[in-house]
């Protein structure tokens, strides 16, 4: 659900249909694929009824066989966040599937499928972009990508997609790939059925038990059985492995019954190994119509929205891969200067500017025993440029940095002068879980914090509440000011 950030409809809201029941369709359509509008009024606070604005099933359709038609079970989503351009215009999407188990392995079967990345132009009311697996004889924009780490026809499911501020890029926010392979040596025993096991595949594989590929002689095999509690009877068939966390043991049959010992058997714990290089290897910006993507981030992980001193787009995010707080301009991939840090097979990544270090500057005494959680706003207003907001979560308050709302200049930490921080107030909030880490978010013209807190009381009491940080209206001017030391805190600021 997003407001309209137009101008044009300031009561206006926008949201997909998956979240309505079909006894609520406006016209006969498919609420789960479709895109409506609701009107506020801003005296009763009374709702208009839904306005359909485009329904998907007409590109996506039930009937008929993939690629253009077969699509059962389908809505379009954003999934846990993504926002749409800042004028309201360009809407990026997930097509999702079915909750399907057609998949290699357990770390991509237990979840809902995906068919299709799309971006949606609302003022012509037509698909710019539809990215998947194939097009063959798809009326329209389409392009081709292939992921190999999810079986065809669908497409690893990102964290979340958006477009960016000014809807001139597709933000589709995949986790990276890695990999991690081991090979399975030691005795398999036969345990009837043409079933094989090998008990103590942890010692070879440092504990793990999840795995992005498994293979025997290049062979990909399909994970069956529900979770890491499998059996020699959930095989069922050839080219199948299932695995038993407790008693230490994978299960194995081969085609034909062939006996393991002889070949070459190697489990991979790293994350979708085979999308190593792909387009689903990591955050991309794509141009809208997907002929062009380029990597932005580490991984799937905490980010933002800022603007360059030249109005750029910049991605803010936290990468767990180097400790550091990056700002990365997406106009093009040599903007974004991503490079890898790692090997290969780990391909963990730094890209843009280096703004903050979370170790050791965000740690209390220096101990990364003592973790901070950063979460990131996101500046609408294009002439508030070079900083980004972000708030951070912490089990404790004892430290300057602990449960704050910061302003952070977007400059190299290592410059001379040092990057600036605006410490802006207090989020009266205690971190007890994921959940409870408060969150920030910046109106549109750039003057009020929103904060949700919960002043410390116990987290059974569910007793969270949203207020709002009033901002000096000059803050910006100040903070750019050509004087290079810091300077007082704007007046001015106020809680509500």
């Amino acid at each position: 659900m997003r407001w309209d950030y137009s101008g044009d409809h300031p009561y206006r809201l926008y949201f997909t249909g998956h979240s309505i029941p079909n006894s609520q369709a406006a016209s006969g359509e498919n609420v789960a694929t479709s895109f409506y509008y609701v009107d506020i009024d801003p005296v009763s606070g009374v709702q208009s009824v839904p306005v359909l604005i485009h329904d998907f099933s007409v590109e996506f359709p039930l009937s008929g066989t993939y690629p253009t038609g077969g699509y059962s079970s389908t809505m379009i989503l954003n999934d846990v966040e993504g926002d749409s351009s800042n004028d309201s215009r360009y809407w990026t999407w997930q097509v999702r599937g079915p909750y399907d188990h057609s998949s290699y392995d357990l770390s991509t079967a237990l979840t809902y499928k995906r068919y299709a990345i799309i971006v949606y132009d609302k003022t012509t009311n037509s698909l710019v972009g539809r990215f998947q697996r194939d097009c063959a004889g798809v009326s329209g924009v389409c392009t081709v990508y292939d992921t190999p780490s999810e079986a065809y026809p669908y497409i690893p499911a990102p964290n979340m997609t958006e477009s960016s501020p000014l809807g001139v890029k597709a933000i589709v926010d995949w986790g990276r790939a890695s990999s991690n392979p081991s090979v399975l040596s030691g005795t398999w025993v036969n345990v009837g059925g043409n079933i094989w096991s090998l008990t103590g595949y942890k010692a070879l594989t440092s504990s793990n038990s999840v795995f992005g590929k498994f293979s025997v002689d290049g062979v990909r095999f399909v994970k069956v059985g529900s979770g890491t509690g499998g059996t020699s009877l959930d095989i069922v068939g050839e080219n199948q492995y299932t695995v038993n966390n407790v008693s230490n043991t994978i299960y194995v049959q081969l085609a034909g019954g062939i006996d393991p010992n002889t070949k070459t058997v190697i489990a991979d714990w790293g994350s979708r190994p085979d999308d190593l290089g792909t387009i689903a290897d990591g955050p991309k910006a794509c141009s809208k119509d997907f002929s062009e993507c380029f990597r932005i981030g580490n991984s799937e992980e905490h980010s933002g929205w800022a603007w360059g001193l030249g109005g750029e787009e910049m991605f803010v995010s936290q990468n767990s891969g180097n400790d550091y707080i990056e700002s990365v301009d997406i106009t093009s991939s040599t903007s974004a200067a991503c490079n890898l840090i790692s090997t290969l097979a780990s391909n963990k990544v730094s890209c843009g500017i280096k703004i903050a270090r979370l170790y050791p500057t965000f740690s209390k005494s220096g101990d990364s025993s003592y973790p901070v959680s950063v979460h990131f706003g996101k500046v609408y207003d294009q002439n508030k440029r070079g900083w980004a907001l972000l708030d951070t979560a912490a089990g404790y308050s004892d430290t300057w940095f602990a449960n704050q709302i910061i302003f952070m200049e977007i400059k190299a930490f290592d410059a001379v002068p040092a990057p600036r921080e605006w410490r802006v107030s207090p989020t009266f909030n205690t971190t007890y879980d994921y959940r409870s880490e408060g969150s920030g978010a910046l109106n549109f013209d750039g003057t009020q914090v929103w904060v949700t807190a919960n002043f410390g009381l116990p987290k059974i009491s569910n007793a969270n509440e949203v207020y709002s940080v009033f901002l000096p209206e000059n803050w910006h001017d100040v903070l750019t000011g050509a004087d290079v030391v810091a300077p007082a805190a704007p007046s001015g600021l106020s809680v509500q």
